[in-house]
């Protein structure tokens, strides 16, 4: 009797489809702008529109809101309008891409370019995406937020970078950033020698096309980008005019503020949609932002407050590893009981 039973069971088993969520892994292709986008809409000047516009859909696409920018320039969309064509040729799959970035930096959500969304996107800011994080597979990884293991990280200086400022000058900034984040959270960092292969963060000034697949632009808005852990990359654009003292000169931005904002991207941090942040991802000129906000200082504890192996274990490589152990397993068990019972 326990025979036919068990081949019953056994059937069952292997009839039922082993199901395996498969969380994929979509490149941010997040390139970065290399124009300057001081040009404003003008009501009727259908050219100047157009530039506009297309500047604005390869911002959103840059910074992770848009994830095609294809538009069917073939379509004649009979019985239209010359002005009615222009609108949905040109504005098509942006307005909910326009309205999430108006949400997310708290503006008038109206899916239009309006001159408000207009001047904060011709603003200069840091070159990170603020939807998915630079990581480095570059591949935007769903919901999974990746973080250090340990608490005591080494810096250095890349030794081929382009030297802004007497080394000096710069180990005294990047010491201050550092120490900002280590008086509010677990962390702690120390400074070793500069050969970079031995630390785990390395900072570097660069112009240009530096090898990251992210170039640097010296008229665009991007003036620094970092990597999310455990990459350890944090790069600075050197073609941008730094000040390195308080109060901040005219005309320059504070190195001190777009250094803790990149080292809060080091640390596994995304942009903040709080503009008195750290990780507000616009810098105004000729100001500074030397202290962490609220905001700041609860999402670095917040991302970690729980246990690494609770993090990771939503890392698509680890749900994978967790899925081939249990299929491997799952037929183990069938094999034995075939063997055993058969």
């Amino acid at each position: 009797m326990l025979k036919p039973l068990l081949s019953i069971f056994l059937l069952f088993l292997v009839a039922q489809p082993l199901v395996v969520h498969p969380r994929i892994l979509r490149s941010t292709n997040a390139h970065f702008i290399h124009q300057n986008h001081e040009s404003n809409i003008q009501k009727g000047d259908e050219t100047s529109e157009l530039v506009s516009v297309a500047k604005a859909r390869k911002y959103l696409k840059a910074f992770g809101y848009l994830e095609s920018d294809k538009v069917d320039f073939n379509d004649t969309r009979d019985m239209k309008t010359n002005d009615e064509m222009f609108d949905e040729m040109f504005y098509e799959n942006l307005e909910a891409p326009i309205k999430k970035f108006q949400e997310f930096y708290n503006l008038k959500v109206s899916g239009k370019l309006d001159s408000e969304t207009m001047k904060l996107m011709s603003n200069p800011r840091c070159g990170v995406a603020d939807v998915g994080t630079i990581v480095p597979s570059k591949f935007a990884l769903s919901d999974w937020k990746p973080k250090w293991l340990k608490t005591h990280l080494t810096y250095t200086f890349d030794p081929l970078g382009v030297k802004i400022a007497p080394i000096d000058v710069l180990r005294s900034i990047f010491n201050l950033a550092f120490k900002q984040w280590s008086r509010v959270s677990t962390f702690t960092f120390e400074e070793v020698s500069n050969n970079g292969t031995d630390s785990d963060l390395i900072v570097g000034f660069y112009s240009g096309d530096h090898g990251d697949g992210f170039p640097f632009d010296k008229y665009g808005p991007s003036l620094a980008h970092a990597f999310a852990p455990m990459d350890g990359r944090l790069h600075v654009n050197a073609d941008k005019p730094w000040s390195t003292s308080d109060p901040i000169e005219s005309g320059y931005y504070d190195l001190v503020w777009v250094a803790m904002h990149e080292i809060g991207h080091l640390l596994g941090l995304d942009h903040s949609s709080h503009d008195n942040a750290v990780m507000y991802a616009y810098v105004n000129i000729g100001e500074n932002r030397r202290k962490l906000s609220d905001d700041d200082i609860a999402k670095i504890n917040r991302l970690y407050s729980s246990s690494g192996f609770g993090n990771y274990s939503q890392c698509p490589a680890v749900r994978l590893l967790f899925s081939a152990m249990f299929t491997f397993w799952y037929y183990s068990l069938l094999v034995f009981l075939f063997c055993k019972y058969f």
